[in-house]
């Protein structure tokens, strides 16, 4: 019984000092908090896809960017603000991405091609999505022609 009461009263006096740590983080931290900037500037990960092998991995990153220099027009809404897209490829088993793409307003869907050797994605262009392919071992996107059709989603 006695050992009893000398576990409790040093779980009490463990506890005691760490408490305020525990309530009050941002006080200990020095206040640090992000800012409504930091905030608006996250990143996403959007659009994952994975190779028919399972080797490889694509998504997109998106990105919000702030101009400062911005001067605002009639109608606009944006306050200085626009995003910018990549492409990016990894390998599942770990590595260091590759960026497939430039950055652009607008790229999604990231998909590859039944082989592996090809990911196709759709860009934005003239505000209307289009297909576009790029080889996986390197070289430029190309576009792929659908008309008056504007794609919405891609499957191989």
């Amino acid at each position: 019984m006695a050992r009893n009461r000398i576990r409790k009263a040093r779980l009490r006096i463990g506890i005691v000092p760490v408490l305020p740590l525990l309530l009050f983080p941002a006080v200990v931290a020095g206040d640090v908090h992000p800012t409504a900037m930091d905030i608006a500037r996250l990143r996403k990960v959007i659009d994952p896809a994975v190779s028919a092998d399972g080797r490889l991995a694509a998504y997109v990153v998106d990105e919000p960017r702030f101009d400062p220099e911005a001067k605002p027009k009639d109608g606009d809404t944006s306050g200085g603000w626009s995003k910018v897209a990549r492409v990016f490829v990894v390998p599942t088993a770990g590595g260091t991405p590759k960026a497939m793409t430039a950055e652009t307003e607008s790229v999604s869907d990231p998909v590859f091609s039944p082989d592996g050797r090809v990911l196709a994605f759709l860009r934005k262009d003239g505000g209307k999505n289009r297909l576009r392919v790029i080889p996986l071992d390197g070289g430029e996107s190309r576009p792929i022609d659908t008309g008056d059709l504007e794609p919405a989603a891609l499957a191989f």
